[in-house]
């Protein structure tokens, strides 16, 4: 379950106007996901469509936590398939932001 004030800072993420972080092409279907390194660059906003998650990703070392990848914003489970899309954009991201290998823990 997300937790009260996880999901609250969702919300204020996904509000945000204009969005601040990167965004990441899905595939080619024209759509993009964002992705924001917050509170030091020990955790990522993910967001796509009107979903999101918070998950580690150290930006600063290029590592992202699989197992932190858990539930979207809404309560629901996110799927295998879904994490390993929400690491390959994530992974994107923290290569924009200077990390030349990234780590999956």
């Amino acid at each position: 379950m997300v937790s009260k004030a996880n999901r609250e800072f969702i919300a204020e993420l996904k509000a945000q106007d204009p969005f601040t972080g990167t965004l990441v092409p899905i595939g080619d279907t024209g759509d993009f996901a964002k992705v924001r390194f917050v509170m030091r660059g020990e955790w990522a906003f993910y967001q796509e469509g009107g979903r999101a998650t918070l998950l580690e990703a150290f930006a600063g070392r290029g590592v992202i936590n699989r197992r932190s990848i858990k539930r979207w914003d809404n309560g629901k489970k996110i799927t295998d398939e879904e994490r390993e899309g929400i690491i390959e954009r994530v992974s994107v991201a923290l290569r924009q932001a200077g990390n030349e290998e990234i780590r999956v823990l």
